[in-house]
């Protein structure tokens, strides 16, 4: 059913006006409040529930309390919905109905409500995630975090539940579940001790769901003598999950434990730890399902904080063959329980791509030789995984190749990879073109881009539905493809992907010459650079929309992320600065947002015409931007339009570097300065970017030789980008 059939439905009980009838037993209303609960129809679920609870008849007033079935379904709809003072209302009115009839109320409509405050308080910490049912999560943001916990905390004093709301016995084990696991997630150590003395005080002992609270807590709170004492000693509290016979660890509690004593270097615990739950796993049904999920979980925990060498060593000895990499059984090993998936060498393909981007920016900062060689360690563990996947017949997904491509460091690689995917038959979807078309970007072949991209274009039948973001992408990717060789001539004899992509030119073919003239993209480009050829691109597309007044048959219409595009794609050449001003204008001519990047890429493409780039920022880029915030109609400042003026201020930071005219910067800055803009150390990052940008156009010793008392400026200029910072989290070291 859907939503349709819902609003029919409700409609039509509406009409019946249940909650004013008496021919219909309670017991009925009782099944029916359950039944629009679940559908989601809160307005007539709290109607009878209301009506049923207290019913007039005549001048005689009935009190009645329906089954816990029905009220905690009807609280669980409105748990949905997020509101929480609805739902504290209907509970003191069953609560009042309890009382009068002398009953006691459900612990579970109080864990429910709990439920309720927690995820607000979740929602508040930024750490709520949706339910994959079409529901609204808007919580009512009457509550700020502290008055949530203050709420959750006081239901749990004792007394108070059964007072209050007539819960007989007061709050159970999962009522304090509930708000432990909630706290650990705000890393107040303070007040999960005081959740938890409330436990103690109150005679309930925890089971495993209250030490993964735990385990939670101590992991997720700053590293102080709160969090190193007590119940949150995380290493007293993982020794005695070790020790004791009595805790029994699952999957969560193991998956805590693991990132804790993988930072500890606790190799051999780990390996106790992972044994022990093997062996309780095989004696469960569907334990494979159970214990592949569960190593997936594993690696990816261990992988998110760093640990990539001992999440390998576990993949190793664990999941794969019981085998080192060098061939070598391990003494460790554990007996295969179930077959590696896609999902287990994801995890580690994608640790080993977040190390070799760690590596490369530690090289850029510090030029160390061995940073060098951890990169190729990654890039060849990397690959001989997948190749490893691929030996044991374990078929990758589009996700295991969008991973794996970045470790191709050449068009060759990148070509001979995709032939193991076509040999593989593997369903090729857009997202993996896309990787294509990036990868072939970054190694610095415009050729094989646009040769990928004209066989998209004509052989794909996706392409015309998921049609504009294929278009951005080839784009961006052109523009990665020209930030070595911006002049590089697009040639398609000596291109990687032609011998590929040859052989099925004339099968299958969908779409043939859609450019005007008959012609198709590679007759289109060849011959000419790639910031040429994707602003040529870029103006067909214009134009035929334009002719269509729509998304054109064949093209579609371009989107700001297609201008942001263009325009960085135009940065790459020295001489694009006329370009830039007929793509700004066009972006005017068709309504397009002028967010702050393409703003930013627009001015960069001036290259050192710092003139030329002042007068086209006082006659036309500021005052779109002006015209624009004057044009809101609620007249409220807003955070994107500051961001967008200072992201084009970086812009003008960088042509001044690249002219070398600190002096124009340092008047800048204090333009930025009047407009209510502080001023901070990225203007003069920007700057120093245009520095060093400008060296590749020149041939001796860069020099300012412009202007007089250069190195002044440049100190001045520092100074005023730096005493403003008031966010500079090292002020407050």
């Amino acid at each position: 059913r859907d939503q349709t059939d819902v609003m029919k439905i409700e409609s039509i009980l509406q009409s019946m006006e249940l909650h004013n009838s008496d021919y219909y037993s309670n017991a009925l209303k009782e099944r029916l409040i359950t039944v629009v609960s679940i559908a989601g129809i809160l307005n007539i679920s709290l109607e009878l529930l209301n009506s049923m609870i207290i019913s007039k008849m005549g001048t005689d007033v009935k009190i009645y309390v329906p089954s816990s079935i029905a009220y905690v379904s009807a609280l669980n709809a409105i748990r949905r919905y997020g509101k929480i003072d609805d739902m504290e209302m209907t509970l003191k009115n069953i609560a009042s109905a309890c009382k009068e009839v002398g009953i006691g109320m459900s612990v579970v409509a109080l864990n429910t409500y709990l439920g309720a405050i927690c995820d607000a308080l979740s929602q508040v910490e930024g750490k709520f995630k949706r339910s994959r049912k079409k529901t609204s999560f808007k919580f009512i943001q009457n509550y700020t975090k502290n008055q949530l916990m203050d709420k959750a905390i006081g239901l749990l004093q004792p007394g108070l539940a059964e007072d209050e709301y007539a819960v007989t016995g007061g709050p159970d084990l999962f009522s304090f579940n509930t708000v432990l696991n909630a706290v650990a997630q705000t890393g107040n150590s303070t007040l999960f001790e005081e959740v938890y003395n409330l436990m103690q005080l109150q005679g309930i002992s925890g089971d495993i769901f209250t030490i993964n609270a735990r385990l939670k807590a101590a992991s997720s709170c700053a590293i102080s003598a709160d969090c190193n004492n007590g119940i949150l000693d995380i290493t007293l509290l993982i020794q005695d999950i070790i020790s004791s016979p009595d805790i029994i660890p699952d999957k969560y509690t193991v998956d805590i434990m693991l990132v804790t004593l993988a930072r500890s270097g606790r190799i051999e615990d780990i390996y106790r730890v992972l044994r022990d739950f093997n062996l309780r796993m095989d004696q469960k049904k569907r334990s494979k399902l159970i214990l592949s999920n569960a190593y997936s979980s594993f690696l990816l925990s261990l992988v998110q904080v760093g640990e990539v060498d001992v999440a390998r060593d576990i993949f190793d000895s664990f999941v794969l063959l019981n085998k080192k990499r060098k061939g070598e059984i391990s003494e460790n090993s554990a007996p295969i329980l179930f077959r590696p998936s896609a999902r287990h060498f994801n995890a580690l393909i994608k640790g080993y791509q977040k190390k070799k981007y760690e590596r490369k920016e530690d090289i850029n900062n510090h030029s160390e030789t061995s940073n060098k060689q951890s990169v190729y360690n990654s890039e060849d563990d990397a690959k001989y995984l997948f190749e490893t996947m691929i030996r044991m017949g374990i078929m990758p997904d589009a996700y295991t190749i969008t991973l794996i491509l970045p470790f191709q460091n050449s068009s060759a690689e990148i070509t001979a990879l995709w032939q193991k995917v076509r040999n593989l038959k593997l369903k090729m979807t857009p997202v993996i073109y896309n990787s294509i078309l990036t990868a072939y970007g970054t190694v610095n072949d415009p050729s094989s881009v646009c040769y990928v991209f004209d066989h998209i274009l004509t052989h794909e039948r996706f392409i015309e539905t998921w049609r504009i973001d294929c278009w951005n992408v080839f784009f961006s990717a052109l523009c990665k493809s020209s930030s070595i060789l911006p002049q590089q001539t697009i040639i398609f004899k000596s291109c990687k992907a032609t011998a590929l992509l040859k052989e099925s030119e004339d099968t299958d073919t969908l779409h043939r010459n859609i450019f005007p003239g008959n012609k198709s993209l590679l007759d289109l480009v060849v011959g000419k650079s790639a910031t040429d050829a994707g602003f040529l691109i870029f103006q067909t597309m214009l134009i035929e929309c334009k002719t269509y007044q729509r998304s054109s048959i064949r093209f579609p219409k371009p989107n700001s992320q297609t201008f942001c595009s263009v325009a960085s794609l135009l940065t790459k050449d020295a001489n694009s600065k006329k370009k830039a001003i007929i793509l700004f204008r066009k972006a005017k001519e068709h309504n397009i947002t002028m967010d702050g990047r393409f703003l930013n890429a627009v001015i960069r493409c001036f290259g050192k015409d710092i003139d030329a780039a002042l007068t086209s920022w006082k006659e036309e880029f500021r005052n779109t931007l002006l015209t624009r915030k004057l044009e809101k109609k609620d007249g409220v400042p807003d955070f994107r339009e500051k961001n967008n003026l200072i992201a084009a201020y970086h812009g003008l930071f960088y042509v001044t570097g690249r002219a070398g005219r600190p002096d124009i910067g340092l008047r800048l800055a204090f333009a930025m300065s009047k407009e209510g803009i502080e001023p901070t150390e990225t203007a003069f990052n920007c700057y120093n970017k245009g520095k060093l940008d400008e060296q590749r156009y020149i041939t001796s010793e860069y020099r300012f030789s412009l202007i007089p008392l250069t190195k002044q400026y440049e100190s001045l200029l520092m100074i005023e980008c730096t005493k403003y910072d008031q966010n500079d989290i090292r002020r407050s070291m």
